[in-house]
C-alpha cells in the first residue's frame, strides 16, 4: 500500500496537518533576515524601469532598509516621513550635501496618510533616527479611516495593527473586520505580508521589465479621490487620522527621536472652503498638542521660504524650482535647530488623552 495512503487511513487529516507544517516551515525560512535581505533587491531589479511600478519600488526601498543585515549608519539620522509630497518635494542629493552631519532617510511613500504612517511605524522608524520629520497638510489628514490593505499589507506588524485599531472607533472597526483579519495574517506570516511581491516575481520571472503591477493598478485614481475628499466632512474619520498621528509621535519619542512637524502645502488652486476649514482644524490641534507633548510644529506662516504659484508642477507637488527652495529651507532649519526638551516622553501604550484635541 502507498505509505501516504496508509498514513491517511490512520490519520484522516494527515494531509491537512502536513500542508500546514510545510507552510509554517516555508514562512520561517522566508522570514530569515538573510533571505529578506536578498529578496527585496531582487524585487527592485524586476520592477518596471519606466517608473510604472512606483509604489512597489518605494516599499522595496523601505523593506530592504528594515532588514537586520543592513548595517546601521554611524551618523545620526533624520527620517522624513510622509506621502509623495515629501518624496517629490525634497532634492535628496542636495539635502545630503547641505546636511553632511546627518544621515538622510527618505521614508516617504505615495498615498501615506496619518493612519497609514501609524500602521507602518515599526518599519519606518529606525534606532539611528535622532529626528523624525512629518509634513502634514490637509491632504494628509484625510476624511478617510479605511484600512487599505493593498497599501498596508507589506508594512504589517502587530504593533502597527494594534495602534491603527486603537485609532478607530467601534463602528469603524466593525465595518472593517475583514481588512483587520487580512492584516492580522500579514502581521503573522511574512509570506502573506509579501504576497503581492512574490506574485510579481512569479509573473515576471522571464524578463527584467514588467507590465504595470496589480498593486499600482489598485491606486489608480487615488490622487483624484484625495482631491475630491477635500469637500467631504467626516469628523469620525478625521478623529481617527489625528489619533493615529499622536500615536505615531508618541512611539517615535519613546524611541528617543525628536519630532518636527511642518505644516504642509498644496497648490492654492485646489483649495476649497472646506479644505481651508480642515487646514485650520488640523493646525489648531497640532499647536495645542505640540505644547503639551514636546514636539515642534512649524506652521506655514513661520516657514522662511516663499513658494510661488510657478513652483508647483501639479496640484500637490513641487517642480524643480520649488523642490530646491524647500530643500534649502529645511537644511537651513536643521543646521540651526537644537530640538525641544520640554514636554514628557509618552509611549503609545500609556494613557494619553488624545480626544481632548478633537473637540
Amino acid at each position: 500500500m502507498n505509505p501516504f495512503r496508509l498514513l491517511q487511513s490512520v490519520y484522516p487529516h494527515a494531509s491537512v496537518v502536513l500542508a500546514v507544517l510545510l507552510l509554517i516551515m516555508a514562512n520561517m525560512i522566508f522570514s530569515q533576515p538573510r533571505i529578506q535581505n536578498d529578496f527585496w533587491p531582487l524585487i527592485q531589479s524586476r520592477l518596471n524601469p519606466d517608473n510604472k511600478d512606483w509604489f512597489m519600488r518605494h516599499v522595496a526601498d523601505i523593506r530592504r532598509e528594515s532588514c537586520t543585515l543592513v548595517h546601521p549608519v554611524s551618523l545620526p539620522a533624520i527620517a522624513f516621513v510622509g506621502s509623495s509630497q515629501v518624496r517629490q518635494g525634497i532634492d535628496w542629493n542636495l539635502m545630503e550635501t547641505l546636511l553632511p552631519d546627518y544621515h538622510i532617510r527618505n521614508c516617504a511613500v505615495p498615498g501615506m496618510d496619518m493612519l497609514r504612517a501609524c500602521f507602518a511605524e515599526q518599519l519606518l522608524l529606525q534606532p539611528s533616527d535622532r529626528v523624525v520629520v512629518l509634513w502634514i497638510s490637509e491632504l494628509d489628514v484625510r476624511p478617510d479611516a479605511s484600512l487599505g490593505i493593498s497599501w498596508m499589507r507589506p508594512f504589517a506588524t502587530w504593533s502597527g495593527l494594534r495602534h491603527s485599531i486603537h485609532s478607530l472607533n467601534t463602528k469603524q472597526r466593525a465595518r472593517q473586520w475583514r481588512n483587520m483579519v487580512d492584516l492580522a495574517l500579514a502581521s503573522t506570516f511574512e509570506l502573506w505580508r509579501s504576497r503581492d511581491y512574490l506574485r510579481h516575481i512569479l509573473f515576471h520571472s522571464l524578463s527584467s521589465g514588467s507590465t504595470r503591477s496589480a498593486v499600482e493598478q489598485s491606486f489608480e485614481g487615488d490622487w483624484r479621490k484625495d482631491v475630491r475628499t477635500f469637500d467631504i466632512e467626516d469628523m469620525d474619520a478625521l478623529t481617527a487620522q489625528m489619533t493615529a498621528l499622536f500615536l505615531f509621535v508618541s512611539t517615535a519619542k519613546a524611541n528617543g527621536a525628536s519630532i518636527v512637524v511642518f505644516e504642509g502645502r498644496v497648490n492654492p488652486s485646489i483649495c476649497t472652503e472646506t479644505s481651508e476649514k480642515r487646514r485650520s482644524w488640523v493646525r489648531e490641534r497640532l499647536l495645542a498638542a505640540a505644547l503639551e507633548y514636546g514636539f515642534d510644529y512649524i506652521p506655514t506662516a513661520q516657514q522662511q521660504v516663499q513658494i510661488e504659484p510657478a513652483d508647483w508642477s501639479d496640484m500637490t507637488h513641487f517642480n524643480v524650482a520649488g523642490r530646491e527652495k524647500m530643500t534649502r529651507y529645511l537644511a537651513q532649519f536643521f543646521n540651526a535647530w537644537r530640538g525641544r526638551t520640554d514636554g514628557p516622553v509618552n509611549t503609545a501604550d500609556q494613557s494619553v488623552d488624545f480626544m481632548k484635541y478633537m473637540k
